[in-house]
């Protein structure tokens, strides 16, 4: 019996943003051909009247729910909205074995609020060059400390790079870590030795 795993990330295609997070995507298809995965995005846009929008659908053998809430000028309001938005999603999917959670950003906090209540474990890779040693003194102390925060409660940390992995330990991050790349269409990139 295949594995449930949930993704959910904050970033992913969607209407407003067609190629932000393809990776995401991409590694999800990846990992679908060994466990059974659904996808689960949540994102504010301030052009719609309705608090939430559901876009249930089947990409590529992979059903994908993004809900779309109203965005305001308020982000707290619109982290709440954000949160909300993740529950209700959540609530129609499969119960999963796993999530697979993508980029230390507060929107994880959900992943996190799924350990708890559920006692779901969580992995997260990591991709962001925002945490990376050599950008951290222009990363704010709120984004690093929500990084550590998040970090510190996943069963393992998936950084894509070596750097980005001695990135996130000098952050003080003590979760175990495994760097894994980014999948790729190894048709347009090749491995070099």
């Amino acid at each position: 019996m295949k594995h449930k795993v949930l993704f959910i990330s904050s970033w992913f295609p969607n209407k407003l943003e067609p190629t932000n997070g393809n990776f995401v995507q991409r590694h999800a298809e990846a990992a679908s051909l060994i466990c059974d995965v659904e996808i689960l995005h949540t994102i504010g846009n301030f052009q719609q009247s309705e608090k939430f929008i559901f876009d249930d659908q089947v990409i590529n053998n992979i059903r994908t729910l993004i809900v779309y809430y109203k965005n305001s000028k308020n982000p707290l309001q619109n982290f709440y909205r954000r949160m909300i938005a993740y529950k209700k999603g959540f609530h129609q999917l499969q119960y999963p074995d796993l999530i697979h959670a993508n980029v230390l950003h507060n929107s994880m906090f959900f992943a996190v609020y799924l350990k708890k209540k559920f006692k779901i474990p969580f992995v997260i890779s990591e991709h962001w060059s925002a945490l990376k040693i050599e950008n951290q003194h222009k990363t704010s102390f709120i984004i690093k400390l929500v990084a550590r925060l998040i970090g510190n409660q996943a069963y393992k940390i998936l950084p894509v790079t070596k750097n980005l992995k001695e990135s996130l330990e000098k952050l003080g991050i003590r979760t175990s870590m495994e760097v894994i790349p980014n999948v790729v269409n190894t048709n347009l990139f090749f491995l070099q030795k």
